[in-house]
């Protein structure tokens, strides 16, 4: 928690449109994992699929 309240209080969170388009690519790709944990910061930016 105090992760995320310091990246909200410096500018660090991203747009919320931005997490949600990341989470749909990656769940589309079949790149999820159960019980996995992910930062999407270092995932970084996925292509669109096809």
């Amino acid at each position: 928690m105090d992760k995320f309240l310091k990246l909200k209080a410096s500018g660090g969170l991203a747009l919320p449109e931005r997490v949600a388009a990341s989470l749909i690519r990656m769940l589309m790709a079949g790149r999820f994992e159960n019980g996995g944990r992910y930062d999407l910061r270092a995932v970084g930016p996925q292509a669109s699929p096809p």
